[in-house]
């Protein structure tokens, strides 16, 4: 089954930043474990390696020296396990075993994957293993990392908590952000379809909003392209008036002489050729006003072809035609 999530800026911007939150929470959380467990390792090899060196430096090879070293030592025998072997050939005694130390060996050491000296024993925990050898005396060493790993463990649990905390408070707080980011657009959105269904011939505005940057600039550009709309259809509505009271004139011109000739033809045939004449002159005047009508429609496509043209023998024309129907007044 496809699943359908919602496409608008505050649906994209939340799964956006929520899968971010989580992939860093993650990715921080496991270098955080990673590197704590790492140091943890690197502290206790130290420690191991310099408890092996007290007792390299002991000497151990009798039972003397293995009690002093006891007594003297601040190794901690709940944790840490020591295994002696006296490999000389004239020791008197072969192993010597710190408290709890037979009882570990005794089992089956299960070695850690990965990591060289890491083991684990059912009942013991995980053991760091240590070795060390010195005039044919082998030193053993077993420390308990049951406390390293109970660190681990409570880190591991508060990066969990981290994350949960992340994925429950994360979509409230980035959902208040998308919608301070979004809601100037919701509403310049909302105001440009209500502008839609208007029928008011006033000039439309959108509401411009102070922030965002981009969504102010984005209602000053609809604004602006408004304006020129308004002015546009204004031009429009003013050249389609002119258009009408130009096509007025000879239109009537057409119907009075046509309503002549019905009245007087009978009567006055002399008055037909006249009538006609004007009705022709005035239907030739309408085509050319059509004619630069079209031509105006199609002005934004058109191409121009210029040429030459004779101003003079236009303005001749014009008086020769005009001529007749301007009175003259003579001197006295």
């Amino acid at each position: 089954m496809k699943l359908h999530f919602k496409q608008n800026s505050a649906a994209i911007i939340l799964r956006s930043f929520l899968a971010m939150l989580i992939v860093i929470t993650v990715l921080s959380s496991v270098m955080t474990v990673l590197a704590t467990g790492h140091q943890l390792l690197v502290n206790t090899s130290i420690n191991s390696t310099n408890i092996v060196h007290s007792l390299k430096k002991r000497d151990i090879d009798s039972d003397d020296d293995w009690e002093n070293w006891r007594v003297n030592s601040t190794l901690n025998t709940s944790t840490s396990y020591v295994r002696v072997h006296n490999d000389r050939d004239d020791a008197a005694v072969k192993y010597y075993y710190s408290p709890g130390a037979k009882r570990l060996l005794a089992g089956h050491l299960h070695k850690i994957p990965v990591f060289a000296h890491l083991y684990y024993e059912p009942g013991f925990g995980f053991l760091y293993h240590t070795t060390g050898d010195a005039y044919k005396i082998h030193y053993q060493l077993w420390t308990n990392m049951n406390s390293q790993f109970k660190l681990l463990g409570r880190i591991v649990l508060v990066a969990l908590l981290v994350l949960l905390a992340t994925l429950i408070i994360s979509p409230f707080y980035i959902r208040f952000l998308t919608n301070r980011l979004t809601a100037p657009l919701a509403n310049l959105t909302r105001s440009a379809e209500n502008a839609t269904k208007t029928t008011s011939r006033e000039k439309l505005q959108l509401p411009v909003p102070d922030k965002p940057t981009e969504t102010t600039q984005l209602a000053l550009s609809f604004n602006s392209l408004l304006s020129r709309q308004h002015d546009q259809a204004e031009k429009e509505k003013l050249f389609i008036l002119n258009a009408a009271h130009e096509l007025r004139t000879p239109i009537a011109t057409i119907r009075s002489h046509a309503q002549l000739i019905k009245r007087r033809a009978k009567a006055h045939p002399e008055v037909i050729a006249q009538s006609v004449k004007y009705i022709d002159d005035e239907s030739h005047q309408m085509e050319t006003l059509v004619e630069e009508l079209l031509a105006l429609t199609r002005a934004d496509r058109a191409t121009f072809d210029f040429e030459q043209y004779d101003l003079s023998a236009s303005l001749a024309a014009l008086a020769k035609k005009y001529c007749a129907v301007i009175p003259t007044t003579s001197g006295d």
